[in-house]
């Protein structure tokens, strides 16, 4: 589960305990806090990221090189530490397990927390744990400093925010039975939130675009037929609309706009693509390894060598920034995009598009892209193939090591950005510099350009204010075209929209909480909402349910739950007397989501197969089934 280097860190120190917060439930983490303590626990969330909350618990730590890892000794435990770190990461642990957070939000206030830590173990404040007294000291100090590198400078709106607000709020999760009233320390960090965003992302324009996707798809189909069909060096692709030769070295070709390539010009004539004989002598050694080249990248074309395995990664980034700007799913979707059997359905989407249907981690997972896109998909196949025949990998997408000695892994972040300088470097100084994010902004002006906002919605899985901040960048010529209508539409569905802020609760989501009122239609006393018991929230006026992933499986949770309990009723007739109208309430709002569209209903039913397929519960209703079968009401 680990790369080799935790694995090996663990190895050396096995008092420390490595918690994986997507994979482990909530009671199993509680669990492993009790029995091992928070002093030997470190959390590790998206992409083997890593924070040693445990390291806080003693007065003295020392990193680990090469790692977030901390070595401790045990005489240098503080107990006060302890018990303060426990309630913060048991809080924080329970915000992510509900839905209120994400596991990258956990790492990104975990980082915060230990620069605050950190600032006071280098500014005379070892003790801020001690007592509530010592930390609203240390951290009247430290929001002070923070002021001071914004007020300089030094530290944008939004981070210097976030870094005051933070500190202060987890008072109460620090020192729960603190019984004093803190407030804020002045000054604090102003943050505009009607000015414009600094970093926004622009859209970018269409003649770049067209001129990023020809070279990479120039670079994927010539170099994946070529390794696919075993051909010997050198061989030739198109590139820029003409034939260029490919030869066994790093730079593999001499595109067009570079200068001769010194060094390696004066021994591959890259016009013929062949070594240049009668080399002087200050050459012959490197005349020499271009043979050897040659001899061992043609022994063997099946063989993934050297120069190969190069081309190979330069083909599957290409194909990367293709699949990008034909889907706009965002990094995280596309590194967590599983890939087991290689069985695949491609079934009709809207007008021009397909949908790509697999099952892979016992789970369906799909995409749609372009129907002419189909072809390339296949070919990224063939060529995914011959990368993992030495090394399998259960990932579509995959990091491709420069060696080949080295392991193929999962997709790394910020590969787009690393072919856009490859590219810049080796093949063309003039290649736009573009990302997930710009190339998801161009893929929904060009759908709304093309095909309006309906079907833009539904092929992107965005909600209506996402699209129209994309939209908003759009260059003036494409958004005037539908500018007016959008916002008709748009502000429509704010109309509609509740302004108030709702809650995540385990059955959906709550508009007023605290505050039942019972639905209109209902009758049955047993199905009068009450706050304190989740299941007949459903039966509330201030009860929302969003056509999300997220809210389709805590309904279809309770559905499964309800369905457990049904079993162990003695009689249906006293079942159906308790939750009869319970089940009803919930079928009733299935039906009604399946109903809006054939795209919601099938994402019903996929949600559906998972739930009661593979008992792939939320988080709240799995662990409340785990105690009562644990307690043993249910067989």
């Amino acid at each position: 589960m680990f790369s080799h280097k935790v694995r090996s860190i663990l190895r050396n120190n096995p008092n420390i305990v490595l918690i994986d917060i997507i994979n482990t439930s909530m009671i199993e983490i509680h669990r492993i806090i009790d029995t091992s303590g928070i002093q030997n626990v470190a959390f590790l969330a998206v992409d083997e990221e890593i924070f040693h909350v445990g390291s806080h618990c003693f007065t003295q730590r020392h990193r680990i090189s090469g790692s977030s890892l901390y070595s401790c000794d045990s005489n240098d435990f503080c107990l006060d530490k302890a018990k303060a770190l426990d309630g913060w990461a048991r809080a924080i642990i329970d915000e992510v397990k509900t839905g209120e957070i994400r596991p990258m939000t956990l790492m990104a206030r975990s980082r915060q927390l230990n620069q605050h830590f950190e600032w006071a173990y280098s500014n005379g404040y070892q003790n801020l744990l001690k007592s509530d007294q010592f930390y609203y000291e240390c951290y009247s100090s430290y929001s002070n400093i923070v002021y001071n590198q914004w007020a300089s400078g030094k530290c944008a709106d939004t981070t210097a925010a976030g870094k005051q607000v933070y500190a202060f709020s987890i008072i109460k999760s620090l020192f729960p039975d603190t019984e004093r009233h803190f407030k804020q320390a002045l000054p604090r960090v102003y943050v505009n939130t009607k000015a414009p965003p600094k970093n926004e992302t622009k859209v970018p324009k269409e003649d770049e675009l067209s001129h990023a996707l020809a070279i990479s798809s120039e670079i994927f189909s010539g170099i994946t037929n070529s390794l696919t069909n075993l051909r010997r060096y050198p061989f030739q692709i198109k590139l820029f609309g003409k034939m260029n030769w490919i030869v066994p070295h790093e730079n593999f070709c001499h595109p067009r706009n570079f200068a001769p390539l010194w060094g390696t010009n004066e021994v591959w004539d890259y016009n013929t693509g062949t070594l240049i004989p009668n080399q002087p002598k200050v050459r012959k050694k490197r005349y020499r390894k271009g043979l050897e080249s040659l001899e061992i990248e043609n022994r063997n074309p099946a063989v993934l060598t050297q120069h190969r395995h190069r081309l190979a990664k330069w083909a599957h980034d290409c194909f990367l920034l293709l699949f990008e700007a034909n889907t706009a799913i965002n990094e995280k979707q596309i590194a967590d995009l599983e890939w087991h059997t290689g069985k695949y359905d491609v079934v009709p989407a809207q007008q021009g598009f397909r949908t790509v249907k697999w099952r892979a981690g016992n789970k369906r997972q799909s995409f749609t892209i372009a129907t002419q896109f189909i072809k390339q998909f296949e070919e990224y196949l063939d060529l995914r193939a011959l990368i993992t025949s030495n090394y399998p990998s259960k990932y579509l997408f995959l990091h491709v090591p420069v060696m080949p000695e080295d392991r193929v892994r999962p997709l790394q972040r910020g590969c787009l950005s690393k072919l856009v300088s490859a590219m810049r470097l080796f093949i063309d100084k003039e290649f736009p510099k573009i990302g997930y994010r710009q190339l998801r902004h161009y893929k929904s002006n060009y759908l709304l350009k093309e095909y309006g906002l309906v079907v833009t919605s539904q092929l992107l899985q965005s909600r209506i204010g996402t699209i129209a901040k994309a939209y908003s960048s759009a260059e003036d010529d494409v958004a005037t075209k539908e500018i007016s209508a959008f916002y008709n539409l748009l502000s429509k569905a704010i109309k509609a929209a509740t302004r108030k802020r709702q809650q995540s609760i385990p059955s959906g989501h709550c508009v007023k909480p605290g505050h039942a009122i019972p639905v209109a239609e209902i009758d049955s006393e047993i199905s009068q909402p009450a706050c304190n018991n989740f299941i007949t929230c459903i039966f509330c006026n201030n009860f929302v349910v969003h056509a999300t992933d997220n809210d389709l499986k805590k309904l279809l949770s309770l559905k499964y739950f309800l369905n457990e309990i049904r079993q162990q009723s003695t009689t249906a007739e006293e079942f159906n007397k308790l939750n009869g109208p319970t089940a009803a309430r919930i079928e009733s709002i299935l039906t009604s989501i399946s109903n809006i569209s054939p795209e919601l209903a099938d994402r019903v039913s996929t949600i559906q197969a998972s739930v009661f397929d593979h008992e792939d519960l939320s988080e709240y209703w799995a662990a409340l089934l785990n105690q009562l079968v644990h307690f043993g009401a249910i067989q």
